[in-house]
């Protein structure tokens, strides 16, 4: 079924998109670098909850080439960021040239894509590991969702993790 939307309805909506896109830059990097991490779903190796042992032994423990008075990010210049020139970029897709695209995208006016402008920003080019995950847990007193989340060895990614717990976690660091 396709529904029609008035022309301006459409440009109503794609007005609204480019006032609120100033966020999407990094949003999408919490969402995607967390996202692909939950993918792995692998399960506590002793099926036991670990949680409070998990983030108060990491206050103490040494993981080379991570800095502990830092969230254990990585003992580099720029901490493990790279910077991520801003400006004008082709998001979406055409259905016709491309047979994976998504049929939802939708940039009014029948545009299969669009050209939003984002600012500079920083990324991390590292996975977000068990340690830094720990760490922003224990000093931002965030809930803990499930013990999965940091049962694994602190340099390894941390899995498990929900949207809103990346979304908190972005927004901490």
């Amino acid at each position: 079924m396709t529904t029609r939307i008035s022309e301006s309805e459409s440009e109503g909506a794609h007005d609204r998109f480019r006032r609120n896109s100033s966020g999407v830059g990094l949003m999408s990097i919490a969402l995607i670098g967390l996202s692909w991490l939950a993918l792995v779903l692998a399960p506590a190796p002793n099926g036991q909850d670990n949680t409070e042992g998990s983030v108060f032994k990491l206050q103490d423990s040494l993981l080379p080439g991570f800095r502990a008075d830092i969230a254990f990010l990585p003992d580099e210049r720029m901490l493990g960021f790279v910077e991520i020139p801003g400006g004008e970029f082709l998001m979406g897709s055409d259905p016709e040239r491309d047979p994976l695209s998504f049929d939802l995208e939708w940039w009014g006016n029948g545009r299969a894509s669009g050209r939003p402008n984002e600012p500079t920003f920083f990324m991390s080019r590292y996975e977000v590991t068990v340690a830094q995950y720990a760490t922003f847990l224990s000093a931002s007193k965030y809930p803990v969702t499930t013990s999965q989340a940091i049962s694994a060895p602190p340099d390894h990614p941390v899995t498990w993790v929900a949207w809103t717990d990346a979304v908190a976690y972005a927004a901490w660091l």
